[in-house]
């Protein structure tokens, strides 16, 4: 999950900054044995995070 942190972390501050591909994409494997609730709070954090960047973006 530190990895996941890290990546939305990385891929906000690319937003605000007008970079990066504007998405986050990891496979399974980084959600092996993680337990299911830390995964669904992942997703839902990631979406609300998703929302606040849609609202703020720092023009070029």
């Amino acid at each position: 999950m530190a990895i996941f942190g890290f990546d939305l972390a990385l891929a906000v501050l690319a937003h605000r900054h007008g970079r990066g591909p504007d998405f986050l994409i990891h496979d399974s494997h980084l959600y092996d044995g993680v337990d299911e609730r830390q995964v669904a709070r992942a997703l839902a954090l990631a979406a609300e995070v998703r929302g606040r960047c849609r609202r703020k973006r720092t023009p070029r």
